[in-house]
């Protein structure tokens, strides 16, 4: 046999495999490109592709393993490209939010779309979003295109199957032994550390299966009454006059002068060191980095730690949309306190609206219900409107109160090109001429934050009630900081200090973000609550972890053997906004309808017989039709009301006209 009879034979050999040795391939070409995107640099994937090569054949595996499927069809190479493009889609969408908001595309990130919608232009332009949605159409197009067009090829079903089933068997056995001998993890605690460790393919899967807490080996009711034994109840001291307790969780807020190498104009943050000199006060450990407001929102609230939970995984969109669970909220209400949130964006965004009546507030005021709001310069609300919201809710009551507002003004993007009015702090020891531009403008932002710290306390301090106010971040900027930026050498670490306008013994004292709410009842000499009992007296205990799990799964998914067998909170009714919007008058005009009442926001909407119509805020005690004549009685509706509704067009609460 000549050479060309042994190449003709080679190639009628493979010709049957023709088909799976493209899917290895373009597996191969995708897993690769995935790895660039995740790692946005092509050395780094390469590195990663030769010296981490058992875990680039993990994550090959997975997507092979996906892409594997296309074989048993007739029209194969149009569903292989169609599920590539997923991958790469994702890849690419990876990239974005890891330059915008440093923490990976996860597949949690699915469940915010809503409320990533209403933000969506703070991080592109018009052209931007236009440009995404025809490309994502054209694709589409494209892909619907192929499908009518190319011809069907006969199916192998033997070379498919046994391609699908060895790539199934394959993946299963090297997460098995990958798995058990700890090469993987089943959890991260890290999200961006483990994209970069694991790779891409492999993290984004883990998140597609991974929710909720896993029944603990040793769940039980006698392992949980054993653990409720064991915890106790703090010492019986004698219950001072009950302050007002305040919660401000601040928007990437962090003392900036931890920056390595990096020096200001002034001191940007002056209000927050002062108060670390002379009050309570340490580095908080949270959840994230660079997004995930509502996770160590989350934390602090509940008191028990995202660690047992899924990857990446936002409670307030998974379990506290069905359940209840106990709070800081809960906690203080038994001793007599009203609930409050406050919140200067939409509320809407993680759904707050809806969870915090699974969370025990009797109130939250949100952006739509706020006067007098300004924006900075790329659209986020400012925070000194803060300062009157607490004392509106202050106001609102003749007991106690608990509040827990969060800021929104230091939010990303940072722009990277010059921004005029950025404020008058300048950064020194940047050199980019971007990452000058984003640090000059968040460290403004920063300083505008700590004014509105200053002004809370101020105002606070001329009232006669005894105040507790802790202020904390609820984690570091999108700049893309690494630990060698920051003199504490930790990513995960805000800070907190704690104010009060009576005499409380000063301690320097870091804490997880799960343990805040536990140290700030202790303060104020409160124990209710298992979670707040559990951090004030068990911590120092060799099995605090394994029971702060075991507690977490069982008020969450177990048999509430801790509440002694049922479910302990109830949803509250919440009230949206502490003001009530009322309608006094309605006065009929040649050119539409007047609205006289109380309490009008720009985002106070006329509903005419369930039609919303375009209106014009005039002030807080007047609106207007912008659209519309009613010339006569007969021509007026029988049903008016006014509703505030979202900028995405969400109801929040509507109040109807009785004539």
């Amino acid at each position: 046999m000549n050479k060309h009879d042994k190449k003709m034979r080679g190639i009628l050999y493979l010709a049957p495999y023709r088909s799976l040795l493209l899917t290895l391939a373009v597996s191969f070409g995708v897993t690769f490109f995935t790895e660039i995107t995740n790692r946005r640099s092509i050395l780094e994937a390469i590195v990663f592709t030769f010296t981490r090569h058992h875990l680039f054949l993990f994550n090959f595996i997975i997507i092979f393993f996906t892409l594997s499927i296309s074989l048993l069809f007739k029209k194969r190479k149009v569903w292989l490209l169609f599920l590539s493009a997923f991958w790469v889609g994702f890849g690419v969408t990876d990239f974005i939010m890891r330059s915008f908001r440093v923490t990976p595309f996860a597949a949690t990130d699915f469940a915010l779309l809503e409320s990533v919608w209403s933000i969506m232009l703070v991080y592109l332009e018009i052209w931007q979003m236009i440009l995404i949605i025809a490309v994502i159409l054209a694709a589409l197009a494209f892909v619907i295109y192929l499908f009518i067009k190319m011809k069907k090829e006969k199916v192998d079903f033997k070379i498919a199957a046994c391609s699908v089933a060895a790539s199934a068997l394959l993946l299963f056995g090297l997460s098995t032994v990958y798995h058990h001998t700890g090469i993987v993890p089943d959890h991260f605690g890290n999200l961006p550390d483990a994209y970069d460790g694991y790779g891409f393919a492999y993290c984004y899967t883990v998140g597609l299966f991974d929710r909720g807490i896993d029944r603990p080996e040793d769940y039980s009711k006698e392992n949980v009454d054993e653990i409720l034994n064991s915890i106790g109840a703090s010492s019986g001291k004698e219950e001072r006059t009950k302050p007002n307790i305040i919660f401000v969780q601040l928007e990437s807020y962090f003392d900036v002068n931890y920056l390595s190498n990096v020096t200001f104009s002034e001191n940007p943050v002056p209000n927050f060191t002062a108060l670390k000199k002379k009050y309570s006060n340490g580095f908080l450990k949270v959840p994230s980095i660079g997004s995930g407001t509502a996770n160590t929102e989350f934390e602090v609230l509940t008191g028990m730690s995202l660690d047992y939970f899924g990857t990446a995984e936002y409670p307030y969109k998974t379990v506290l949309q069905e359940s209840t669970c106990e709070t800081l909220a809960y906690n203080l209400k038994e001793q007599g306190y009203t609930a409050h949130a406050i919140h200067n964006h939409t509320g809407t965004f993680y759904d707050r609206n809806l969870v915090y009546e699974n969370m025990g507030f009797d109130t939250f005021t949100s952006l739509e219900y706020m006067e007098n709001v300004e924006t900075n310069a790329i659209g986020w609300a400012e925070d000194a409107v803060l300062t009157q919201e607490i004392l509106n809710a202050l106001n609102s009551t003749d007991n106690q109160d608990f509040i827990y507002a969060i800021s929104v003004q230091a939010h990303g993007r940072y722009p990277r090109e010059s921004e005029e009015s950025v404020g008058d702090i300048d950064v020194y020891g940047i050199e980019n001429e971007g990452s000058y531009t984003s640090y000059r403008y968040f460290v403004n932002q920063l300083h505008e934050t700590d004014e509105f710290i200053g002004d809370l306390i101020s105002a606070l301090e001329a009232r006669p009630d005894p105040y507790i106010v802790v202020f904390f971040g609820d984690h570091l900027p999108s700049l893309e900081l690494t630990e060698e930026d920051i003199t504490n050498g930790d990513l995960f670490d805000t800070e907190y200090v704690i104010w009060s306008n009576f005499e409380i013994e000063r301690n320097v004292k870091d804490v997880e973000a799960y343990q805040l709410s536990a140290y700030v009842m202790q303060l104020a000499e409160f124990s209710n609550g298992i979670f707040t009992k559990l951090h004030q007296n068990y911590s120092d205990n060799e099995n605090y972890q394994s029971a702060l799990e075991m507690l977490e799964y069982d008020v969450l998914y177990g048999y509430y053997d801790a509440y002694n067998g049922k479910q302990k909170y109830q949803p509250t009714e919440i009230q949206m906004g502490v003001q009530d919007i009322k309608i006094n008058n309605i006065i009929r005009t040649k050119t539409g309808l007047t609205v006289v009442g109380e309490n009008f926001t720009e985002f106070t909407t006329i509903v005419l017989d369930g039609r919303r119509i375009k209106t014009e805020f005039v002030s807080e005690y007047s609106i207007r039709t912008a659209e519309g004549e009613f010339s006569s009685d007969e021509e007026m509706p029988n049903l008016i009301t006014v509703a505030q509704i979202t900028k995405n067009g969400e109801f929040l609460s509507e109040v109807i006209y009785d004539k």
